[in-house]
């Protein structure tokens, strides 16, 4: 019989039908569920009692729980794992990059607040940045701080600091107000500082030379121009002719300009006329000069060639040369001759014979030409001597006066060094080698040779003996006695002079030379000056050359970094920043620390504040900003919408403005940058901004210069002439000063511009600051010129 179809709950839950149930008809996907196997496998028996698939993410978990892949059951459900908040996975990575495995759920393992920085065990700097995990982690900045600087935290922010903030370079010295200072580690805090030295220690405080205009040297002291003579007649009785023209007196410690170059008077050489104060100098346009004692006197000579070498044996007798073979002799009357020289050639070194009253002229291709006599200038003639001993360009001679056969050394390119006794020249090896030599004196017991590559030997009873102190070129020597203990004396560029008490040849392994003037080997000059007050004043250069003066006296203040520096900026006197090639910006609270990693990598030129915001600009349209006082993660960048590379800022009320290449204008005003043209601009690069009584200066290539008035109109200015560069100008009120190539220095006032101090330098102006009360400091590849 049929039984009618009935449906009856089953044990564990199952629903079955009083139909007979076959394989065909439960148990696979979307079925009912099957009596003793439920489903399939790959399937589970879901809530609707039918089959489903399972183990994927939000599918069911499978049989004992189990998922596909790296999935886990929670809660019934296949779910992802190991983000934040989801379950641990199993294996042995249960959770993310930065998150950690607790309670069987993944959560953040540091939790840090972004932005913040910290110290590294290594001595590196981590910040707190987002990740992929969601988490805010420490990420390493800096993997270990430079060496010699120490990781420093504080308030959530991190940088790499000097433990030891303005200390000095452990054994130098430095010369103040107060005397000579030498570097020392105190020990009870393993930093050095300076204190006074022992007496007689350390080199002699030589005092910076000072212009009747009142601008004074002070670093490097005693000039910072190159030098290219050195006289005297005592050990500290010594005249120095600089490149430009300049002739400086040393007396006792103190230096002062006696003959200031000005463009109809520019000495090229200096001689010494053997009585004590009698000197002579010839220049440029038949320039003659004769000091007697105490006074120049211009002479007149016959001849408007320059001049480069002079020679003279007492206030009266001389011969001086120059270009085009032009050779002049005074007789004891004090009239002087034109002499035909025989040759067109321009003379580089001269000497006196005094045995024979002859002068001895040196030139181009080994040129010795004897011209005498000289106590009877109506028959002097000249002669060549030495014909075909040298090829070698002759660049500077000495004679011994003392000597009765006209005992003469010549030196000049490649090394050659060329002896005279009576008339007869011979080729001598000083042991320098190839290297240029440019410089010879001496007394009766020997001779002196220097040049390029720090080259220096005397010549003692036999031969020459070197003597290696320095690798920068030395251009001239003197030996300012008699005996082979006096002392001797070498220059160089930049205001180099090198001093040895004892003369004579040296012990081997004995350098006696100490350095009296110039800078320190590595200068390379200053781009930028800035200061807090007339007496806390930065200035920065190539190389990470920082230099800061306080109390009267400039000291270096060591960087780690290497890189370039083009500007500075004192906001007050504890914020200080400094900026340079490669995004670089350095920030001195006190110590100095990189600032804004990351923000550019393009490079910085230019600094300002409007007493709110410091600004930096540079390369490519560069413009970065952030608030006064702020830490150094503030700094943010800027569109300004310009691919120039800008050069320099001034502030203009509430505006601020950045100068570039190609007549660039840059102003912003609020959030809002607009471009301006400057009428008269025809692609000239900008180099200098400044704002004078309110209104907008600009400066730069061709000798262009504008000023924007009240109106918005651009005016062209004219401080000097139009083959000038302008690299800088600074303003105080209604007075404007630029500064520009080849040292030449303008200031306005009213609507009249002047040149001031022309010739103090050839090197080019690269920043000028003026304090309110009165104070002017300008630098350049020179150094660092005051004027109080």
């Amino acid at each position: 019989m049929r039984w009618p179809s009935l449906c009856v709950v089953a044990v564990l839950g199952l629903a079955a039908c009083t139909k007979s149930i076959s394989s065909n008809s439960c148990g696979k996907e979307d079925q009912p569920c099957c009596l003793q196997t439920p489903c399939a496998d790959g399937l589970v028996c879901g809530s609707a009692q039918t089959c489903e698939r399972c183990g994927a993410s939000g599918q069911a978990c499978c049989a004992q729980d189990t998922c596909t892949g790296p999935l886990v059951c929670s809660g019934g459900q296949c779910a992802s794992c190991g983000g934040s908040g989801e379950r641990c996975c199993t294996g042995d990575s249960p959770c993310q990059a930065g998150l950690t495995c607790a309670a069987d759920h993944c959560g953040c393992a540091d939790a840090c607040t972004p932005g913040a920085q910290r110290c590294t065990t290594a001595n590196g700097i981590e910040s707190c940045q987002g990740s992929g995990s969601g988490c805010a982690m420490w990420q390493g900045v800096i993997a270990a701080c430079p060496t010699g600087q120490a990781c420093q935290g504080d308030g959530g922010q991190a940088s790499c600091v000097d433990p030891c903030p303005g200390a000095c370079i452990e054994g130098s010295f430095l010369c103040t107000p107060y005397g000579v200072r030498k570097c020392v580690k105190a020990p009870a805090t393993e930093c050095s500082a300076f204190v006074a030295a022992s007496p007689g220690e350390g080199p002699p405080c030589t005092q910076g030379a000072c212009t009747e205009g009142g601008f004074c040297w002070e670093y490097p002291v005693p000039l910072g121009e190159n030098l290219v003579a050195i006289n005297g007649w005592a050990s500290d009785q010594l005249l120095l002719l600089d490149r430009a023209g300049n002739v400086v007196r040393r007396e006792g410690e103190a230096w002062k300009y006696e003959v200031h170059a000005t463009k109809n008077q520019r000495a090229r050489a200096l001689a010494s006329c053997i009585s004590p104060g009698r000197f002579a100098v010839v220049g440029d346009r038949g320039l003659v000069m004769r000091r007697v004692f105490s006074g120049w006197v211009t002479e007149a000579v016959p001849t408007t060639a320059d001049l480069t070498v002079v020679a003279c044996d007492s206030a009266t007798r001389a011969i001086v040369a120059g270009k085009f073979g032009t050779v002049a002799v005074r007789s004891d009357t004090g009239s002087w001759r034109v002499v035909d020289a025989g040759i067109n050639t321009t003379f580089f070194g001269s000497a006196y014979d005094a045995a024979h009253t002859d002068g001895l002229l040196l030139g181009p291709s080994g040129v010795i030409l004897r011209c005498g006599p000289l106590y009877d200038t109506s028959t002097t003639t000249c002669v060549r001597e030495s014909a075909g001993l040298t090829s070698e360009t002759l660049y500077a001679g000495w004679s011994d006066l003392t000597s009765a056969t006209g005992q003469a050394v010549a030196v000049g390119s490649g090394g050659a060094v060329l002896e005279r006794s009576g008339t007869s020249w011979t080729r001598v090896d000083a042991g320098l080698g190839a290297v240029d030599l440019l410089g010879v004196h001496g007394n009766p017991t020997q001779a002196f040779v220097c040049g390029d590559q720090g080259a220096f030997a005397d010549r003692g009873p036999s031969r020459y003996w070197p003597q290696p102190f320095t690798t920068q070129q030395l251009t001239a020597t003197f030996a300012a006695g008699t005996t082979l203990s006096d002392p001797v004396y070498a220059v160089g560029n930049n205001g180099l002079v090198f001093r040895n008490d004892v003369g004579g040849v040296q012990p081997v392994g004995v350098n006696n030379w100490k350095q009296m003037g110039g800078p320190e080997a590595d200068f390379q000059g200053l781009r930028a000056i800035s200061a807090a007050s007339a007496d806390d004043v930065y200035a920065v250069g190539p190389g990470g050359y920082v230099l800061h003066r306080r109390d009267g006296a400039w000291r270096r203040e060591t960087l780690t970094q290497t890189t370039d520096l083009n500007a500075v900026l004192a906001v007050s006197a504890t914020e200080v920043y400094a900026a340079g090639q490669s995004g670089l910006l350095l920030a001195r609270r006190p110590s100095w620390a990189v600032e804004g990693t990351g923000v550019t990598g393009a490079g910085l030129n230019a600094l300002a504040t409007d007493g709110t915001t410091v600004y930096a600009v540079g390369n490519q349209g560069t413009w970065l900003e952030k608030p006064v006082g702020a830490p150094g993660t503030a700094w943010v960048a800027k569109s300004t919408g310009v691919t120039a590379h800008l050069e320099a800022l001034a502030v203009v009320g509430t505006e601020v403005v950045a100068v570039g290449s190609n007549c660039t204008v840059v102003s912003k005003k609020g959030q809002a940058f607009t471009n301006q043209k400057v009428l008269g601009c025809s692609g000239e690069a900008l180099f200098a901004a400044a704002t004078s009584g309110g209104l907008l200066f600009v400066a730069g290539e061709g000798g262009f210069a504008s000023q924007r008035g009240s109106t918005g109109a651009w005016t062209r200015e004219y401080p000097g002439n139009t083959l000038e560069t302008y690299n800088t100008a600074a303003a105080r009120g209604s007075e404007l000063w630029v500064g520009g190539t080849t040292g030449e220095l303008y200031r306005r006032t009213g609507t009249t511009w002047t040149q001031v101090e022309q010739f103090l330098t050839l090197y080019d102006y690269r920043g000028v600051w003026l304090a309110p009360a009165g104070d002017l400091y300008a630098v350049g590849a020179f150094g660092v010129l005051h004027r109080p």
